[in-house]
């Protein structure tokens, strides 16, 4: 004859008749694994307090993206990106080509993210735009501890040059 235990509905066991006494074994063992089970917490990488699985924590999201924006050679510009819930490490990318995700950009003596970390504030600051600035630029998070990256949609960022006087002769 078969007998079936199961436990909570997570797991069956179809064991044979046996003995009395390998039953009460069998029940000893039994009731001390849920005894046990619910007073002895079980300590693994996803419930200790310094990590928490992706579907516990919020999604990384922009509150601000970069928007189209037009400069003249030799002024300042800021192109905004604002991220909250930020995880992951952030770049901004010029026509694709990634920049960098410090704040100083080294590479781009001109470029620096300005803004506070606390506010999730990245905005791209240009000291000094020049004709070569004229190009798509995107604000990214890469994915990080299980959270998926986000992409800002793409800016574009259109330079005027200075109008020269035109003299006749």
């Amino acid at each position: 004859m078969w007998w079936t235990i199961s436990h909570r509905g997570w797991f069956s066991w179809k064991v044979q008749k046996l003995p009395r006494l390998t039953y009460r074994l069998l029940a000893i063992l039994f009731i001390s694994s849920v005894f046990l089970e619910g007073c002895v917490p079980k300590v693994t990488a996803q419930n200790t307090p310094t990590s928490r699985s992706a579907s516990d924590r919020p999604p990384q999201y922009f509150a601000i993206e970069p928007a189209d924006r037009t400069a003249i050679v030799g002024k300042p510009a800021v192109l905004p990106c604002r991220v909250l819930n930020k995880i992951g490490t952030l770049q901004w990318t010029r026509d694709g080509f990634g920049l960098g995700s410090d704040r100083e950009l080294r590479g781009f003596p001109r470029y620096t993210m300005v803004g506070s970390d606390d506010e999730g504030d990245f905005s791209l600051h240009i000291s000094s735009v020049t004709l070569e600035d004229d190009a798509m630029f995107q604000c990214q998070v890469v994915a990080a501890d299980g959270v998926a990256g986000i992409r800002s949609r793409n800016a574009a960022f259109t330079v005027y040059g200075k109008l020269l006087p035109f003299l006749s002769a």
